[in-house]
């Protein structure tokens, strides 16, 4: 979630440097970072081939790094998660969250670059 933010920073910093606070270049890369998002955040938690081979496929989605110190927010026994409604569900909620988090970083870095770059 913290990476959401700060893709929204980078967007925000992108529109105001390089588009001349153009609003609708900062809509633009707001929507196709968030499609990016979605897209990788699909495929990771589905165990495409590509993530699943190098250890970042539905184990990763939900446990992340925290499992290299021995902690699990996901069982083991539950791993794939794409099996159980719920979980899915879950999953769901959580995308579904994602733009307003990108919005947030875009919102803060929006005041940030504008008032640096003027």
């Amino acid at each position: 979630m913290p990476l959401l933010i700060a893709c929204g920073l980078a967007v925000a910093f992108l529109s105001v440097k390089f588009f001349k606070n153009n609003k609708k270049a900062l809509f633009g890369l707001f929507v196709l970072t968030q499609i990016a998002f979605w897209t990788v955040s699909a495929l990771m938690y589905f165990d495409w081939n590509f993530f699943a081979s190098r250890g970042w496929g539905n184990d990763f989605m939900w446990n992340g790094y925290i499992r290299n110190l021995g902690i699990r927010a996901m069982p083991l026994d539950k791993i794939p998660t794409y099996h159980d409604a719920g979980l899915n569900a879950l999953a769901f909620f959580i995308c579904a969250v994602e733009p307003a988090l990108l919005y947030l970083g875009v919102r803060w870095g929006w005041r940030l670059w504008l008032r640096d770059f003027q």
